[in-house]
């Protein structure tokens, strides 16, 4: 094989080496997900390197940019999506130098990102730190609510494509405002987008003055409602969601609610999955690029299965 150029492949490239990496993935069964899921975020278009043997990419690093704020502020930063390594070219310090180049291209850019953040497994966090210099908080909580699938509550819920753009939207701009820490920018518009996802059905469900963004799946055959994102207006009271959990078992006919992540000033029912009970424990973590002027601290305070690229 000849040596491998850093430069950046066609999506249908990255798309075929990510499926070989990745057979079993849906993601990468056609290109319909990737293409969606770097070209159409209204935040911007994805930065990527690949090793490049020919036109075919052999090493992948891609991250799609996201927009965070509080009230002191925004600012950019680029989560972490997708890596991959051909088998022929493992242990060659491709994911590193893959990783720099893409850092060194948002870095440059305008508006210039700050930093990257992302949710790498057990077997990939140590590589960031060691490597790209990243900064690991720890694993994020995963809880697991049970309950009776039977009762009714007030909560309404729609498909979220028709929740988000109807004439009675379930989420409203109230509860898309920054707060005290940093969390990633959330409006209608790219709710609409990253609902559009071509493997996922969202809908919405909502109670009073706080809201989710559900999904499904299965683990192990069980079918499981995911709670992939919580909305609340602004109040300084912690508010449960024990009464729209419950809503959301009914209405998908799931006795099992999952939620991974963590929303300051919400509190949802269940226990937190130990991580030896976890196949691959997922790590938040960044890496905030040095800047000229004063770096503004991240104590992040909302992370949620739709910050980062789960569902």
């Amino acid at each position: 094989m000849s040596e491998p150029v850093i430069g950046q492949a066609d999506l249908g490239a990255v798309h075929r080496l990510l499926h070989e990496v990745f057979p079993e993935s849906d993601k990468f069964a056609t290109d319909a997900f990737l293409r969606w899921f770097y070209a159409e975020n209204p935040d911007g278009s994805a930065a990527w390197r690949d090793a490049l043997v020919g036109t075919e990419s052999r090493a992948h690093y891609g991250a799609i940019p996201q927009w965070y704020h509080s009230r002191a502020g925004r600012m950019l930063l680029y989560l972490s999506v997708n890596s991959a390594t051909h088998a022929s070219l493992r242990r060659k310090g491709m994911f590193t130098r893959l990783g720099e180049a893409v850092y060194a291209d948002i870095r440059s850019g305008e508006p210039a990102a700050a930093g990257v953040v992302g949710v790498p497994n057990w077997d990939a966090h140590e590589p960031r730190v060691k490597r790209l210099g990243w900064q690991i908080m720890g694993p994020l909580p995963v809880l697991v609510s049970l309950g009776a699938v039977f009762g009714r509550t007030s909560a309404r819920h729609a498909e979220a494509g028709e929740a988000l753009s109807g004439s009675s939207p379930l989420i409203d701009d109230g509860m898309l405002l920054p707060s005290q820490g940093w969390r990633q920018r959330w409006t209608l518009a790219k709710l609409a987008w990253r609902v559009r996802n071509p493997l996922q059905r969202y809908w919405v469900h909502r109670l009073d003055d706080v809201a989710a963004l559900v999904t499904t799946t299965k683990v192990g055959g069980i079918p499981v409602a995911l709670v992939a994102k919580t909305f609340r207006t602004p109040c300084g009271d912690t508010k449960s969601l024990s009464s729209l959990v419950s809503d959301i078992r009914r209405v998908h006919r799931t006795p099992v609610v999952a939620y991974v992540g963590f929303h300051r000033g919400l509190r949802l029912p269940g226990f937190d999955l130990p991580l030896r009970l976890r196949p691959s424990p997922l790590y938040l973590g960044w890496r905030l690029f040095d800047t000229e002027g004063p770096r503004p601290e991240l104590s992040i305070d909302c992370f949620e299965a739709l910050d980062f690229d789960v569902f």
